[in-house]
């Protein structure tokens, strides 16, 4: 038996993923903390262009240049790494135009905020032992490529091709979405997920780097058909095509002959080492691999693709595949055409184990599923409604989709993505009373092989999802025993997505033992629904299903805060709309909820508008948080917090957000000047007003003078400045003596009002 990469100690995968996890948040808070930096220090100049009417000296104008340039890239680090946090460190729009004028040369390292829609090319890249992934999400944006990077939940079971919109903040050619939904699905037949899976495979060595002398065409036939394909012979017999078609009851299968039928081609040696600057090349090199394969393949026969290289110094994960098909217009010489691809590192399939195992995963993404993941619910095995619990991604050992096994793509998968499992005769669905019996999932032919089971209401979108292994078989039998003693079950609600969750029904919380076994009972503190067990017979599990009285469970509510960074002037008031959403089971009472705001802690807790609030129960409502940063606060970014408590159960929740905060604008300022001290009687006098704003002047103003003559009499005019922030009014004197005049200038809110000025008449 072949012994996979992951099937070493399980605390050296953990280190690895602490180590990996360490490292990637090292990252993010120095980028994080040198953004936050360069915020400070362009504010402070954005302050300066303010004071002078948005126009910079050429020395401050160098420095800030070159900073909005550090800027620019250290948040496009930032969208990769965390978009959630790149949106808190974003500029807001009326900031960015204020930005734009004072520092033109720098208009395009400035971000945007935006709504974008176009189609989506969708790739998981699967690190080393598996330890860590990658999404690749590419848009086209005006006529370029742009990489989204979501900082909310995946809409829905989205894959490539479908036409999604997103709005968020971009730089440059990454975007960080802080909503997205899916506005069209793409339906491509070519990449169904059932009937025949027609692949072609090429082998290719780099410039300097060759494949190992184990990976061949023989080995590649045997991961992919098995035995009876002709190639290396291997027992047990594990072949992807094999895996397809015990996993589907025969829906799905490897094309064996005609158009179509698998064919491997190469090796061919490419010109390049694709690890430019250590960087992973993989796109340039899969072009080449096509080119190379082009006389071999007619690539519109197949509609799925993959390239195995040799490890390149640069390359350092397992695998990537799409998720779906990537696109119709990559082809090289042969038109158009649409498909699913993966890349495959040949030094992790070195044998039938690990090609089975590594390709049935790479494949998986290609059939539109996302990983298989663990949650965790700490003690208990599921959280209330909504809860989130704590995800481990591969955390799943049951499915290919988890850390490296033999499992099957799971009944979640099954349901959702693959069609593989049919609705009334495959998998019910449940939600009233009753008792069942599934068969082994890996049984053929096909029978009732899982439970979708309603957890709370409808509208709630959970449900667990339950299925039978057990020792029996090429690939359920590599798998923990535990998970033949009862029924395995996965969680599937809105933040799932495209992966699937396994909730462990044991109190070890390894997640090596997570079956709720014969003679066990569960029932859901959160909801009406329990679960038993009743006996194993065989390859039959048998069920009962109960939906009694639904318990009031509070939960912890959900909390957003919006907008995300607003900017204002020191010593100015900032509002936040805070939404609360009452997660609390349905048939509870209404809850009150109160608030509290700590962050930034030098500023005052801020209040809220009202104080509290009543929801019933799925129910949400707004309130009013108003913030003001003292006059005294640095130019930067703050950290904005909120608290919502449930204040019958203690419950608390908190969101955050980000406040800029800017230099105070220049107060409006005017004076008023006659050009002499002394004039003759009858002569006209120019009486010039000037209003400014720190040295810029102000055009529009409203200036109203008033002048009082030699007799105690006043006279009033009223004028608006030009371009030069001037008002002239030119006033006759008739009478002799000493006159005085002042202005009161008014722009919007703004007012000012003058010294007196004197002059004599003689």
């Amino acid at each position: 038996m072949s012994i996979s990469p992951l099937h070493s100690a399980k605390v050296l995968c953990l280190l690895f993923l602490l180590a990996a996890n360490a490292r990637l948040l090292a990252q993010t808070n120095s980028n994080l903390d040198r953004l936050r930096s360069l915020n400070g220090e362009i504010l402070r100049y954005h302050g300066l262009a303010r004071a002078s009417g948005l126009t910079v000296q050429p020395v401050a104008s160098v420095e800030a240049t070159r900073l909005l340039d550090e800027r620019f890239n250290a948040l496009g680090a930032l969208i990769e790494q965390d978009p959630r946090q790149a949106l808190l460190m974003a500029f807001s729009p009326d900031l960015l135009a204020e930005l734009a004028v004072a520092f033109p040369q720098s208009k395009s390292k400035l971000e945007t905020h935006g709504v974008w829609q176009g189609p989506i090319r969708y790739g998981i890249v699967d690190g080393l032992k598996f330890a860590q992934s990658k999404t690749i999400l590419l848009m086209p944006v005006d006529g370029k490529t742009v990489s989204l990077h979501l900082a909310t939940d995946q809409p829905g079971a989205m894959k490539s091709g479908d036409l999604i919109t997103v709005s968020g903040v971009r730089a440059g050619d990454r975007v960080a979405a802080e909503q997205a939904s899916v506005t069209t699905k793409a339906s491509w037949a070519q990449c169904a997920t059932t009937g025949a899976q027609k692949i072609a495979v090429i082998l290719v060595n780099l410039k300097n780097y060759a494949l190992p002398a184990a990976m061949n065409a023989n080995l590649v036939t045997g991961i992919v058909l098995g035995n009876s394909g002709g190639g290396a012979q291997n027992t047990p017999d594990w072949s992807v095509d094999d895996f397809w078609q015990q996993n589907s009851d025969g829906q799905t299968w490897v094309q064996r002959s005609g158009a179509g039928a698998l064919k491997i081609v190469g090796p061919y040696t490419l010109a390049e080492n694709y690890n430019l600057n250590g960087s992973c090349q993989y796109d340039a090199l899969r072009q080449a691999a096509y080119r190379a394969a082009d006389n071999d393949l007619d690539f519109q026969e197949y509609s799925r693709a993959i390239v195995v290289f040799p490890p390149n110094g640069a390359c350092a994960w397992a695998g990537l595949g799409t998720v779906g098909c990537w696109g119709g217009w990559e082809c090289p010489g042969d038109g158009a055409c649409n498909y699913s691809w993966t890349m495959q590192r040949a030094d992790q399939m070195l044998n039938r184990g690990w090609g089975v195992q590594l390709t049935t995963h790479e494949l998986g993404h290609n059939l539109t599923l996302g990983h298989a993941n663990t949650r965790d619910f700490g003690p208990e095995p599921l959280g209330p409604m909504g809860a989130a619990g704590t995800r481990t991604e591969y955390g799943d050992r049951f499915s290919t989709m988890g850390s490296w096994n033999f499992g099957f793509y799971n009944a979640d998968h099954a349901i959702t993505q693959l069609g593989w499992l049919l609705p009334g005769t495959q998998y019910l669905d449940v939600s009233s009373n009753g008792s069942y019996s599934l068969s082994w999932y890996g049984s053929r032919p096909a029978g009732l092989k899982a439970l979708r089971i309603r957890r709370g209401a409808a509208q709630d979108n959970a449900n667990l999802i339950v299925e039978l292994r057990r020792n029996r078989g090429p690939y359920d039998s590599q798998l923990a025993s535990q998970s033949w003693s009862g029924a395995l079950i996965h969680y599937r609600d809105a933040s799932t997505g495209i992966n699937s969750d396994l909730v462990d029904f044991t109190a070890t919380d390894t997640f090596g033992d997570p079956a709720l076994a014969a003679g066990q009972t569960w029932k859901d503190p959160y909801s009406n629904v329990s679960l038993r067990v009743d006996s194993i017979v065989n390859d039959t599990v048998n069920l009962t299903v109960t939906y009694g009285a639904s318990p009031c469970a509070p939960a912890t509510p959900g909390v957003t805060i919006s907008p995300l960074n607003p900017s204002v002037p020191a010593g100015t008031a900032v509002s936040y709309t805070v939404t609360v959403k009452n997660k609390d089971s349905l048939n509870c009472a209404a809850a009150a909820y109160d608030f509290r705001s700590t962050l930034p802690g030098a500023w005052s807790e801020g209040s809220f508008s009202p104080a509290s609030l009543t929801i019933k129960p799925g129910g949400s409502a707004t309130v009013k948080l108003t913030k003001t940063p003292p006059a005294a606060a640095a130019p930067g970014t703050y950290g904005i917090n909120v608290a919502a408590r449930h204040i019958s159960s203690g419950l608390t929740a908190s969101a955050t957000a980000s406040c800029t905060v800017t230099a105070a604008p220049p107060a409006m300022t005017v004076s008023v000047a006659a050009p002499l001290e002394n004039y003759k009687l009858n002569v006209n006098v120019p009486i010039t007003a000037t209003v400014k704003k720190g040295s810029a002047a102000v055009a529009a103003a409203t200036v109203q003078f008033a002048l009082v003559r030699p007799n105690g009499q006043t006279v009033t005019k009223t004028l608006t400045t030009g371009t030069a922030g001037k008002a002239t009014w030119t006033y006759k004197v008739t009478l002799k003596g000493a006159y005085s005049v002042k202005a009161v200038a008014t722009k919007g809110t703004q007012k000012a009002t003058s010294a007196a000025d004197t002059f004599k008449v003689n």
